[in-house]
């Protein structure tokens, strides 16, 4: 099975199951989904001299939510107080922010026109959703579910086994992250991620050679990964079916798929992008009963809103898994006390949060990221919920 969408499908599950356990779940209701996505790399080829391309990068699809059709709304008011001329075809995230790729957080942030567009989201009731998917992390952590196929022993200082699989996939992502030049080259030579049982081992080995002599503070995960790596069965291949053996991943169409097929009663429009409608066209829409269509979005404003939200969501993920908590901390405390100049860029991160916030408790499965665990918690500590 592709491995996005057994993820995905895994994901599909578990609220499924849980939903009626949790009052902050209820796939059944009808919703009118926005999307427009960033940083869509499309592919991501491990070449012989590096990525084909920047290996840090977080795809993100997503943006307004709301219980009526507002497709075709003016949003007038909101046009009105951004002051958008009249020969503007349509609104951008870096109309609305500071959106230069070198930019932290706080200085994409730290715009009027950010302020008025979150508090028109605020005073709409809109909600917001997304996927925020790291490429990198999804690409690497298919190692720890190989090594967890059919293992049933919990070590003790865990509670689950999807809790002991979220850790070590984590604690991998990190180690790998840190020392990627290394990584990557070895990655190519062995042929990463199409690998027969040979080459599968040596991967085993390699990464068992490297890692436990690896300096760290997670010693649970890192020995209970060394126990799993020394006992590992390599008798089988690993994903052989791919055409292009350093291929991790071939298309983002499971993720467009994800909330689809989730909220099958929902409507789901999308910004009209041929690169993707190739392998989502109507026949493959009709096969699977998807409620999709595709927009231009200068003809309609409130995709052009979404185009903003999600660059922002996908900027604020981004700056949270870069730093650890004690340094975001320090940081919005360092801009509360730099006063006046900072004011755009406090009420801004507080505006967002509470438009984060209230999605969230609309419905749980409004949000999705694919990334480390750590900025999963990070994440909802950051946001308070």
């Amino acid at each position: 099975m592709n491995k996005l969408k057994k993820e995905f499908i895994e994901f599909g599950n578990y609220l499924e199951i849980n939903g009626k356990k949790n009052n902050h779940t209820d796939l059944s209701r009808k919703f009118y989904f926005y999307y427009d996505e960033t940083e869509n790399i499309r592919l991501f080829r491990n070449k012989e001299k590096g990525f084909n391309n920047d290996y840090d990068v977080s795809f993100s699809l997503g943006g307004i939510v709301f219980e009526k059709n507002i497709l075709t709304e003016k949003h007038e008011k909101l046009w009105k107080d951004l002051a958008v001329k009249d020969n503007m075809k349509e609104i951008k995230a870096k109309f609305i922010m500071n959106n230069k790729k070198e930019n932290e957080y706080f200085d994409v942030i730290n715009s009027k026109k950010l302020t008025t567009l979150l508090e028109y989201i605020i005073d709409s009731n809109y909600k917001v959703h997304f996927t925020y998917f790291n490429p990198l992390f999804y690409s690497i952590v298919d190692i720890v579910d190989s090594l967890l196929d059919g293992h049933k022993e919990l070590p003790i200082g865990f509670n689950t086994m999807e809790q002991f699989g979220s850790r070590l996939k984590s604690f991998l992502y990190n180690y790998i992250y840190i020392n990627i030049d290394f990584w990557r080259e070895k990655f190519y030579e062995i042929g990463y991620p199409s690998l027969s049982p040979e080459s599968l081992k040596k991967l085993y080995n390699l990464i068992f050679e490297n890692l436990k002599h690896y300096p760290t503070q997670n010693i649970k995960e890192r020995d209970s990964l060394l126990q799993l790596l020394k006992n590992a069965d390599s008798k089988r291949s690993f994903y052989s079916e791919q055409i292009d053996k350093h291929i991790f991943i071939e298309n983002f169409r499971e993720i467009y798929m994800f909330k689809p097929q989730i909220f099958d009663v929902s409507i789901h429009e999308f910004d009209n992008e041929e690169h993707i409608k190739e392998y989502i066209n109507n026949d493959f829409i009709n096969k699977y009963n998807l409620n999709i269509s595709w927009h231009e979005s200068e003809n309609y404003r409130t995709i052009q809103i979404s185009d903003c939200i999600i660059y922002l969501i996908n900027r604020f993920i981004k700056y949270i898994e870069r730093y650890s908590l004690n340094e975001i901390n320090n940081d919005f405390v360092d801009k509360k006390n730099k006063g006046q100049s900072y004011m755009s860029v406090i009420k801004n991160h507080e505006l967002l949060c509470e438009i984060l916030q209230k999605s969230y408790y609309k419905e749980k499965a409004f949000f999705m990221i694919v990334s480390d665990n750590e900025t999963r918690i990070k994440f909802d500590q950051v946001i308070n919920i």
